[in-house]
């Protein structure tokens, strides 16, 4: 899948080999759908078909396979970014750590505002007006294309005080567009904020002298696609 997903956001500059990349894709995607159809268990594709079976007869794997796709690309994508940049976020603030560690609700703040500084899912979606809209002094003609690049709107002043520093400690969670807005939303808008608290809490909390291997000035970035950036490799130690 991920060789896949590879091909298809970097590995294309036509659109046929797009939509060949994304044929391959969603190919497997209902193949692994169908097995697991055959071997439900307690998760959310188990409980996704169950619900499809009582409610249609039958499944859609055409339509549930783009809902698998879409959180395996963001997990192993987006997601694994964040985990890195957040682990690296938190070793470089260890006087701030033990008092997120000690209270969910100030990690879940702490994890909102990283999310909203790395702004790590900035794919700028294309949108089409189609009506006049007024925003701010600027008028958006009906047909006007737009590009809605979400890290500046992530550092708006107007919204976030002192929006350039990452500050884990705000005492209101940031407004932020890092999963987008609207009927684009990403679906895991709520699942990936828990999941990544989670994680950086479980991590620190199980090891606790967890440190970087090697300076952090030997680190080096990587533009993995439109939907993450970060550390090409982080080596730890403990």
């Amino acid at each position: 899948m991920r060789d896949n997903v590879w091909k298809l956001l970097l590995g294309t500059s036509t659109e046929a080999e797009e939509r060949a990349a994304a044929d391959r894709l969603n190919g497997h995607a209902e193949e692994v759908l169908k097995e697991k159809a055959k071997h439900l268990g307690d998760d959310m594709m188990s409980r996704l078909i169950v619900q499809e079976r009582e409610k249609h007869g039958e499944v859609d794997w055409y339509e549930l396979a783009p809902l698998m796709l879409s959180n395996a690309q963001g997990i192993h994508n987006s997601v694994s970014t964040m985990i890195s940049l957040g682990v690296l976020t938190l070793l470089n603030h260890p006087e701030q750590r033990p008092a997120l560690l000690a209270r969910p609700d100030r990690m879940a703040i702490a994890v909102d505002e990283m999310l909203r500084y790395f702004s790590v899912n900035d794919g700028t979606p294309m949108r089409l007006a189609t009506e006049d809209v007024l925003i701010g002094d600027t008028l958006v003609k009906d047909g006007d294309g737009l590009a809605v690049p979400t890290l500046p709107v992530n550092r708006d002043p107007s919204v976030c005080p002192y929006p350039h520093q990452l500050d884990l400690l705000r005492e209101e969670p940031a407004r932020h567009l890092a999963f987008g807005h609207g009927p684009h939303k990403c679906p895991a808008d709520r699942l990936v904020p828990s999941l990544l608290e989670i994680v950086y809490t479980t991590l620190f909390e199980r090891i606790p002298t967890l440190a970087l291997a090697v300076p952090e000035a030997e680190l080096t970035h990587k533009y993995h696609s439109i939907q993450a950036f970060g550390p090409a490799e982080m080596p730890v130690t403990w």
